[in-house]
């Protein structure tokens, strides 16, 4: 976290960041509500950020093309850093359930894992979805036959 939002940067062992153009800054999340946050990165280094399962932020993370050996991550501060020895960027919260692969899931995957927990999610509503429900139904069509005829044009004699 940093500002508020979420933060996912990659730094080697002398401190050095990949670079700003490697770090993937996400939405702020300040409810004090439980969130699913996943981040992958694929074999051309190209970085998703999903919260509850939802694509959030993306880039690129030029960095994990350098590695040869990980021996060692940390998660939730940076620890490796010559003007703060010890670490800085702490995460004041509670994490659970971490988990590492050696692959970069997919988008359905990440849903699928965060619907195994939470239940449904909307991971991109459709167009006309006018009461955010994600789906199109008859509702929409209540919502829209609602303002059918409203007309704000200025001067209202406009609208005749």
């Amino acid at each position: 976290m940093e500002g508020g939002n979420l933060r996912w940067d990659v730094r080697d062992q002398g401190g050095t960041p990949a670079g700003e153009d490697g770090m993937i800054v996400g939405p702020v999340i300040n409810d004090d509500q439980w969130h699913m946050v996943a981040v992958t990165v694929d074999g051309s280094q190209n970085a998703v950020m999903y919260v509850d399962g939802v694509s959030v932020a993306e880039g690129e993370e030029p960095f994990w093309g350098q590695i040869g050996q990980l021996d060692g991550i940390s998660i939730a501060r940076n620890v490796d850093s010559g003007s703060a020895p010890g670490g800085q960027w702490f995460f004041n919260g509670q994490l659970d359930d971490i988990q590492v692969y050696d692959y970069a899931m997919t988008a359905n995957e990440i849903a699928d894992e965060y619907v195994a927990i939470e239940g449904p999610v909307c991971v991109e509503a459709p167009m006309y979805d006018l009461n955010d429900d994600c789906k199109v139904d008859l509702s929409d069509i209540l919502e829209l036959a609602a303002t059918w005829l409203d007309c704000n044009l200025y001067p209202q004699s406009a609208c005749n």
